[in-house]
């Protein structure tokens, strides 16, 4: 069996914290949920925004993210 990457953990986590139909999931949250150091959760994050997988959206009482 092969390890999931950062990547996959990060968006597995989103995905299930978005539900079905997808909603925003706020950065605090997914931060909380997945319990990693800050740099790991910021280079993981840059790495799907970069990649054009994610996209943040900046605003209200929290930076949310969404596919």
């Amino acid at each position: 069996m092969t390890r999931r990457t950062t990547e996959q953990i990060f968006l597995d986590q989103l995905t299930y914290m978005a539900g079905d139909p997808p909603e925003k999931v706020s950065s605090k949250a997914l931060k909380a949920a997945l319990a990693w150091p800050e740099d790991r959760y910021d280079k993981t994050r840059r790495l799907l925004i970069n990649a054009g997988v994610i996209k943040g959206v900046v605003g209200g009482p929290a930076d949310r993210w969404s596919f």
